[in-house]
């Protein structure tokens, strides 16, 4: 038997030069460039140099608000609520430490806020911003972020004088004689009056450079009222009450012209516990 001929007519078409020619080539996509109809977001988002501004005008409640606006517009409502609440306990702690530390460390509690939330706006929305932009999105207004500084700047404001008005001793006028020691003068008694007294207590051991101590002198009709803020208890004490017993001659003959005086031993909020 002869072998059979298995060669192909030059005119059959080549199978495998044919499945060459029309294999799939997927179209290319360069992914650095966006596609702004598919994936520019339509919300805008505040950057962390708007966040620092903010807070650097009305403390950190605001700028915790722009970024809670932010995790608003990403639909993470917890962790923007979250933030709108570390604005309030930052603000209030700032506010703490304002009050309570001594004049020459208030300087330090403003800047190490602000540096605070400049590093937390970086840390917790810089990647979020920079991936925000990369995608086409825009950045929000920055006049929000100037009305919500300034906003909080006017509600501190009105809340101290709201405050002062409350209480009006700290609108008294009054006479310092030390560092931590002065007299209050409201209510018809004058300034001479304070500095008569004042001089008095320096020589009577009373104002003697140690120590907060406040005295307040006010009138009552024909009756002037001498106040002194005591530590708690110490009106109790028989032998106070009698040493300002015995100043009351002497306050109406040398500093009130003969009126009569009351002496009030008063706790630290000026509230009088015991007349003399």
């Amino acid at each position: 038997m002869e072998p059979t001929d298995t060669t192909y007519p030059d005119n059959e078409p080549d199978l495998n030069s044919h499945r060459e020619s029309e294999s799939f080539e997927p179209p290319q996509r360069d992914f650095d460039e966006a596609d702004p109809a598919i994936d520019r977001p339509t919300y805008r988002l505040h950057s962390p140099a708007a966040v620092a501004f903010a807070s650097f005008l009305g403390g950190p409640l605001p700028g915790c608000i722009l970024l809670a606006l932010n995790y608003f517009k990403l639909s993470r409502t917890s962790a923007g609520v979250q933030a709108i609440f570390l604005g309030l306990v930052a603000t209030a702690l700032e506010g703490l430490l304002f009050i309570t530390l001594p004049e020459q460390f208030r300087f330090f509690v403003p800047m190490s806020s602000h540096l605070g939330m400049v590093f937390l706006a970086r840390t917790l929305q810089g990647r979020i911003y920079n991936t925000h932009l990369h995608e086409g999105g825009e950045k929000a207004s920055g006049w929000i972020a100037a009305g919500l500084g300034v906003g909080s700047v006017l509600v501190v404001i009105a809340g101290v004088v709201a405050w002062a008005i409350v209480n009006s001793e700290y609108l008294a006028a009054r006479v310092h004689f030390g560092p931590d020691e002065e007299i209050i003068y409201a209510d018809g008694a004058t300034e001479a009056e304070a500095r008569k007294l004042g001089k008095l207590l320096q020589d009577k051991g009373y104002f003697n450079g140690v120590g907060a101590k406040t005295v307040r002198i006010t009138r009552d009709g024909n009756q002037a009222v001498v106040e002194f803020v005591l530590q708690k208890d110490a009106w109790n004490d028989p032998l106070i009450t009698k040493h300002f017993e015995q100043l009351k001659p002497q306050f109406s003959k040398d500093i009130f012209d003969g009126r009569p005086v009351q002496i009030r031993l008063n706790d630290q909020h000026m509230q009088t516990h015991k007349s003399i």
